[in-house]
């Protein structure tokens, strides 16, 4: 063998490994020399002994012995005989080996590679190089990285709000299911840009391209943003979304994608708008009455004696109205108040609910004489709720039924037992209720968007007051309308034998 300078100097065995010690004894990866059959173990460096928790400097034969019983690992033991045999470096990963030690066996996963040491003038293998790095931690960490972002899908997965991810190209890679259910349909992974929305117009109504949507502007632009806008589903139905986009970056800062959470606030919208809608027909509500009792106050406060006795009481008789319209206001509003807050606890007895209906029948009848109530079918039951407030819902159902019908003349009732509930039901022949507004007449503050009904007075409480006594004692209520035809309002309750 020659030595490294390129003299003539013919080296010993002995002396080649001793260089080779040497050259290896200080690197920070663990290193050993085997014999050329892989079997024996020759030296090993600092590195090595401190992965092992042995001292590299014992030259006892044993303790080597005992370090190397850590690797008697069959793969191991293989890739070493493979890179003699072979003479070059044979590799593998996430080798799983037990080390002994004081404190008992530890488990470590290792990358090793196994490198023949070859003569320079016979290119014979006169040892092995073993290459040992400790990737345990690497592992555990990848291993906590994946169950950490497995639970962070699954967390996105679980949120009811609408949450998506876009890579640095604003490729969709992620969505859930909300997002899915929001948009209507389910966009292709990596190749549709920016988000899952069939369309989108800004709050006016005015197209926006995808590549112009606040996803786009905030990975364009590096920075978190809150919009809201309008997003169309291929049925066509229009939804109002708040969005929150924002940048995704690594552990060293790079940025990396998009996170976009898009809340429906297209409910919320709707509320607000019946809330502004509500608040001025209460006020036109309460301004006609106390218009009304101002102007009949200030005749009353002139000369009485200018009167006669049929003028006073006429005009006497249009205040209280006045002033019971206005009651009934408040007492609605108030009602809304106390259900909503719980406040108001509803009674669970057992009454005739044919007795009710007759007497708010004929107590409606006396106030009306431009429709007549008939009744239609009528089997006489027992049920449970609260009297009082079951009152309340039939006179808010004969009311509505004859001030929604104003050229019917007629409104009929019906009672009847179905499958062990109270059956009662109010008819007419008004105006009626278009078919997609049927199932929103129940929701506070609604009034039916239609030319005759806004023509009549109202401010939405009736029918949701209506719906919460029912449904908290335990009962149902539903309608069934055709526009022009008139509507049928029901309402079941328990039976009591």
């Amino acid at each position: 063998m020659i030595d490294n300078s390129g003299t003539s100097k013919v080296l010993s065995e002995s002396e080649v490994f001793n260089n080779l010690y040497r050259n290896i004894e200080h690197l920070p990866v663990a290193m050993a020399i085997l014999s050329n059959s892989g079997k024996a173990l020759k030296h090993v460096n600092k590195a090595f002994s401190a992965l092992f928790s042995y001292d590299s400097h014992c030259e006892n034969n044993s303790n080597h012995e005992n370090i190397y019983s850590s690797l008697r690992h069959p793969l191991i033991q293989k890739t070493a005989s493979a890179a003699c045999e072979l003479g070059r470096p044979v590799k593998k990963e996430g080798v799983e080996v037990s080390i002994e030690k004081a404190t008992g066996v530890e488990r470590k996963i290792l990358d090793f590679q196994a490198s023949p040491i070859l003569d320079y003038d016979s290119a014979q293998t006169s040892g092995i190089l073993l290459t040992l790095v400790d990737t345990t931690k690497v592992i555990e960490y990848q291993k906590r990285f994946g169950e950490s972002e497995r639970s962070y899908r699954n967390l996105m997965e679980s949120m009811a709000v609408a949450v998506y991810t876009c890579d640095l190209e604003g490729r969709v890679n992620f969505h859930n299911d909300a997002a899915v259910a929001l948009w209507g349909r389910k966009p292709e992974l990596g190749v549709e840009l920016w988000c899952g929305s069939h369309k989108m117009y800004t709050l006016d109504g005015t197209w926006m391209p995808h590549d112009q949507c606040p996803a786009a502007i905030s990975l364009k632009e590096n920075r978190a943003v809150k919009a809201e806008a309008l997003i169309q589903r291929p049925d066509g139905k229009i939804r109002h979304v708040l969005v929150f986009p924002r940048p995704e970056y690594d552990i060293n800062g790079h940025m990396i994608g998009l996170i976009n959470a898009v809340v429906d606030i297209t409910d919320r919208k709707v509320l607000e708008r019946q809330k502004d809608e509500f608040m001025g027909i209460v006020a036109h509500e309460l301004k006609t009455p106390i218009t009304s009792i101002k102007g009949y106050a200030q005749l009353l406060t002139g000369e009485i004696s200018d009167f006669d006795d049929g003028t006073f009481d006429k005009l006497k008789g249009r205040m209280l109205l006045q002033i019971n319209n206005l009651i009934i206001l408040i007492d609605k509003m108030l009602d809304v108040a106390k259900i909503e807050t719980g406040e108001r606890v509803f009674k669970k007895e057992k009454f005739d609910l044919l007795s009710v209906i007759n007497s708010v029948v004929e107590d409606v009848q006396q106030s009306t004489k431009s429709h007549e109530l008939i009744f239609d079918s009528i089997t006489p039951v027992n049920v449970v709720g609260d009297q009082e407030y079951i009152e309340q819902v039939i006179i808010n159902l004969l009311s509505n039924a004859i001030k929604y019908s104003p050229e019917a003349g007629r409104v009929l009732i019906n009672l009847r037992e179905e499958n062990g509930n109270a059956v009662c039901s109010v008819q007419d022949f008004g105006v009626g209720i278009p078919s997609d507004q049927v199932g929103t007449v129940f929701e506070k503050f609604y009034r039916v968007k239609s030319e005759a009904v806004n023509k009549i007075g109202g401010i939405g409480l009736g029918l949701y007051l209506s719906a919460e006594i029912i449904r908290q004692t335990g009962g149902a209520i539903w309608v069934e309308s055709k526009s022009n035809e008139g509507s049928t309002f029901s309402f079941s309750l328990p039976v009591i034998i």
